[in-house]
């Protein structure tokens, strides 16, 4: 799981233009540094309910899943970058 989840981080940095390199450590964690940032990233603890610890410069944050992790990864890296929104919402569907 660490393996795929490094490869989709070090493909992500590339789409979203930022250099960096990442790499796995000593202690099965993701280390990601980018445009002078650094990430540590680990499984969560038993008992908590979150999948990830996210450490970036030296803050310690959780995320639930991959896409939250991404999200809070590139928001942390790169400052322009504004999440969109998506909302769902009822319609009514007239015939044409």
């Amino acid at each position: 799981m660490m393996v795929a989840l490094a490869r989709l981080l070090a493909s992500s940095l590339t789409l979203w233009k930022r250099h960096g390199s990442v790499r796995r450590d000593t202690r099965d964690a993701i280390v990601v540094e980018a445009d002078g940032h650094v990430a540590h990233i680990v499984r969560a603890a038993p008992g908590i309910p979150f999948r990830w610890s996210i450490t970036i410069d030296g803050r310690e944050r959780v995320a639930g899943s991959v896409s939250g992790l991404l999200r809070m990864l590139r928001s942390s890296l790169d400052p322009d970058f504004r999440p969109s929104r998506v909302r769902i919402a009822p319609i009514e569907i007239t015939p044409p």
